[in-house]
């Protein structure tokens, strides 16, 4: 047997019928697990069944697949139910008003993806609706108990009045399907106690009033603890009025709202922060991540909305925080300990939304040399233009907000404004750095005196006059750096990034290598490319190099010859070398042993940070050097850089000494690894 897209393995049944009836006794029905018994009468009028006939059935079924029942019975949205049910009816009266009782029990059902092990439910069948005596719902450790009644219009059941009242047990959130997959490390013990009605159409279900209470307890994200959130809700006629309030991390949170129940849900509320740290919010913003800097600090303050919850682009907002606070330990170059960077806000922080634009109405921020004030709209809906103008003054420690790496101290003024929308926001305006001062972390040479400006003009940043102090010499910087969709600190960016085009030059700039020595140099370097592929080239001039007492060059050839190994980061992989490194005429080198070394250098430096290629040769021809930890005097010495490879001195040295007082000469050639060293004197020593 076919019937409405279900396959009926077999049916049977006695059947005794008459004109005035029909009587259906010991039937039977199979189809695939489902197994159906009962029996059943039904009034007819000359042969005919009326909404007034009577009837009675009685029945009882077990196995029925609920997945396979519902695609064939029930239009595609509503086939979301799996799971195995069985069963009892027990129903009398009339075709249009039967009465009765139904008794269901459902194992391993699935609705929306949710897993329930058992659902029992007792309902009764009344003159104008069904009414659920008593139900329960069991999901893992969550029972949920619930009851309610659906009465409909005469002579229709599409229409009517749906009525549900609803009390569970403390469980864990986490138990909850939908929970798991939007956060899987949110938990908390969740208790809900609600009823509420609806009227039904054969369109829509339209909500008529609601009360309830929910308690959130013990709430975590990944472990993290948070605090207890309760949430009420009641209706007064056409208004539904909810509330809540919460402790999150010993902040103190609660808020109300106003629904009307008509078309669109118009709706209105407001929230109140009491000072909230901004750990607990960036906790909750991003719960698995850990802050980039170290930054602590509070805000307080609420928001308020209004608008049809339905049409979110509609709903009109407002927030206001009264204090705001941001402060960061930051270390200074120079000092042993830290200094404590506080930003506070000078007035009410105001921000309003509405038709998809926030409009930021006051945003002043103070602090040490700083004084921002930031004025504008950013639109959150539709691809609108920003309009945002940001001035004022800034203290230079903020660029360790960025990178904590960096120890900066100085001012700064900066007048910008950026345009464009957040996918491509557009920065034009003008930073102006004003002696300012600029320390990395593991490089020994950090930069004093930074003066000049920074030029933005859409995807591109300019750098006028901008020299600065460093090593006891002087350099300046020129050139741009172009910059793809979404600028040089938000957004998104091109495939190759950043695009350099910059020149530098430096004039008697001294650099100290560990504890070695140190070189002084002029130099004129440019560097061109992308952030994945760029080359810095130009010339190094040599004026003065100078060695340490404890300076073996012995010891530092070989140093040379094994370079630590740079940070593999994409900038400095993608970075190529191409430096010419030559001796100034007036060539200074200076050891602890003697001031009269004259030596000329000529190397050019190849390959990557990484992986860096020397080639040339530095050559002396008189001096005193300390060498393997003996002191010699320079015949003549050279060492060449020939190997494309990789850094690998090549020594050709003839040196001389003095041992039990008789002249020695040494002659020293070969790379560190693999030398070969001959001696001579008059009258002949043991080596």
């Amino acid at each position: 047997l076919q019937f409405r897209n279900l396959a009926w393995r077999q049916l049977r049944s006695h059947i005794s019928a008459a004109e005035g009836g029909v009587d259906f006794s010991s039937l039977t029905a199979d189809s695939g697990s489902l197994h159906i018994s009962g029996s059943g009468h039904a009034e007819l009028a000359n042969w005919r069944l009326g909404p007034t006939s009577t009837v009675r059935l009685q029945a009882k079924f077990q196995g029925a697949n609920l997945g396979k029942i519902s695609s064939g019975l029930l239009p595609a949205r509503l086939q979301i139910l799996r799971g195995v049910g069985s069963g009892s009816l027990d129903l009398s009266g009339t075709l249009s008003d039967p009465r009765g009782s139904v008794h269901l029990h459902v194992d391993n059902l699935d609705a929306y993806g949710q897993p329930v092990n058992t659902v029992q439910m007792d309902a009764s069948v009344g003159s104008n609706g069904v009414r659920i005596t008593q139900g329960k719902m069991q999901a893992g450790p969550a029972v949920l108990s619930f009851s309610g009644s659906y009465q409909h219009l005469e002579g229709s059941w599409e229409d009517g009045r749906l009525a549900l009242e609803a009390d569970s047990n403390g469980f864990p959130l986490a138990s909850l399907a939908a929970v798991r997959n939007y956060e899987p490390g949110l938990q908390a013990q969740i208790e809900i106690h609600a009823q509420a009605t609806a009227k039904v159409t054969a369109e829509r279900v339209e909500p008529v009033n609601a009360d309830g209470r929910l308690t959130l307890s013990g709430i975590k994200i990944g472990s993290v603890p948070y605090g207890s959130v309760a949430l009420g809700v009641a209706t007064r006629g056409q208004l539904m009025e909810a509330h809540f309030s919460g402790d999150l991390r010993e902040t103190h949170v609660s808020g109300a709202a106003q629904v009307q129940l008509a078309a669109g849900l118009p709706a209105s509320g407001e929230v109140r922060i009491n000072r909230i740290g901004l750990s607990t919010l960036y906790g909750l913003a991003m719960p698995h991540r850990k802050p980039d800097v170290p930054l602590d600090g509070f805000v307080q303050g609420g928001f308020t909305f209004n608008g049809p919850l339905e049409h979110f682009e509609q709903m009109r907002g407002s927030v206001r925080l009264d204090q705001a606070e941001i402060r960061s330990s930051v270390p200074v170059n120079g000092e042993t300990h830290a200094q404590e960077l506080v930003f506070r806000n000078a007035a009410p922080i105001v921000l309003d939304a509405a038709n998809g634009v926030a409009r930021i109405r006051s945003l002043e921020i103070q602090g040490k040399d700083t004084a921002l004030s930031v004025r504008g709209s950013i639109p959150y809906v539709q691809q609108r233009p920003i309009d945002l103008n940001v001035g004022g003054s800034a203290d230079l420690r903020l660029v360790q907000f960025l990178d904590p790496d960096v120890q900066s101290l100085g001012q700064s003024s900066l007048a910008m404004s950026v345009t464009g929308t957040l996918a491509n926001p557009a920065l034009s305006g003008t930073l102006r750095l004003k002696n300012g001062s600029f320390f990395l972390s593991g490089v020994p040479n950090g930069l004093t005196g930074v003066n000049g400006a920074l030029n933005f003009d859409r995807n591109r940043a300019t750098l006028q006059d901008l020299t600065a102090q460093t090593g006891g010499g002087r350099v300046s910087l020129t050139g741009f750096v172009t910059y793809g969709a979404g600028g040089p600190i938000f957004g998104t960016r091109t495939t190759a990034g950043f695009v350099y085009r910059l020149q530098g030059r430096a004039e008697n700039v001294r650099m100290r290598y560990g504890g070695n020595g140190s070189v002084t140099s002029d130099a004129d370097l440019q560097l061109t490319g992308t952030s994945k592929n760029s080359v810095l080239s130009g010339t190094v001039t040599v004026s003065r190099v100078a060695f340490n007492a404890n300076t073996d060059v012995g010891t530092l050839l070989a140093s040379i010859a094994a370079p630590a190994p740079a940070n593999e980061q994409d900038f400095l992989t993608g970075l190529q070398l191409d430096i010419r490194l030559e001796s100034a005429p007036n060539l200074q080198l200076n050891t602890a042993l003697s001031r009269d070394v004259e030596a000329a250098i000529d190397l050019h430096l190849r390959g990557t940070l990484n992986h860096p290629v020397l080639l040339g040769s530095i050559s002396a021809d008189q001096g005193d050097i300390r060498l393997f930890g003996t002191k010699y005097s320079i015949n003549r010495a050279q060492v060449s850089f020939i190997n494309a490879v990789k850094i690998e001195p090549v020594l050709d040295l003839d040196l001389q000494t003095r041992a039990r007082g008789v002249i020695v000469d040494i002659t020293i050639a070969g790379t560190p690894g693999k030398l070969n060293i001959n001696y001579r004197s008059d009258p002949p020593l043991q080596p």
